[in-house]
């Protein structure tokens, strides 16, 4: 697994645990961008752009 992968699914996985554990509006904004950062590393980690 790549590193940039790995860092998507901790990003991920700790967003979802905040999110069942932690019950406080403020926090639901900052596991959605865990959340979402995590994706969005899982899916794009492997591509490259060429300049």
């Amino acid at each position: 697994m790549k590193k940039i992968r790995a860092i998507g699914f901790i990003l991920l996985v700790v967003g979802v645990v905040l999110h069942l554990f932690v019950e406080n509006d403020s926090i639901d904004f900052v596991t959605g961008l865990f959340m979402g950062a995590g994706f969005a590393l899982l899916i794009l980690g492997q591509l490259k752009r060429n300049l």
